[in-house]
């Protein structure tokens, strides 16, 4: 490992490097190429890819992911990117929740809450 996300940049020695960028806990891994100049800053654009994630509510709510309303439960195969997302459900009568889930590769997201219960 060369580095890390904690890294405001990465010191490479001139040349074309191939690197790996991956996230185990998530399931994702992508390979790309790099010509690094002597003194100059190199740009890699890594895009996350997307995954499903479902979410239920009892008797149901309207959904927010990330402040972005998505709908009404039951919400199936909602496609995010990898990682942390704020979810908020909210009833007219029962009120809000809030929960945070991490979607990744390696298992499938679900989300469902009871908004009886306080």
């Amino acid at each position: 490992m060369i580095g890390s996300t904690a890294s405001a940049k990465i010191m490479l020695p001139a040349g074309k490097r191939d690197l790996r960028f991956s996230n185990d806990s998530l399931g994702f891994s992508a390979g790309r190429s790099v010509q690094v100049s002597a003194g100059k800053t190199a740009t890699i654009a890594v895009s996350v890819p997307k995954a499903a994630i479902n979410i239920n509510a009892v008797p149901w709510a309207e959904v927010w992911i990330d402040g972005v309303r998505v709908g009404e439960t039951p919400i199936g195969n909602y496609m995010v990117p990898l990682g942390s997302h704020d979810i908020v459900f909210r009833h007219p009568t029962l009120g809000e929740r809030r929960q945070t889930a991490t979607v990744s590769k390696t298992a499938p997201a679900r989300v469902s809450v009871d908004m009886r219960k306080q």
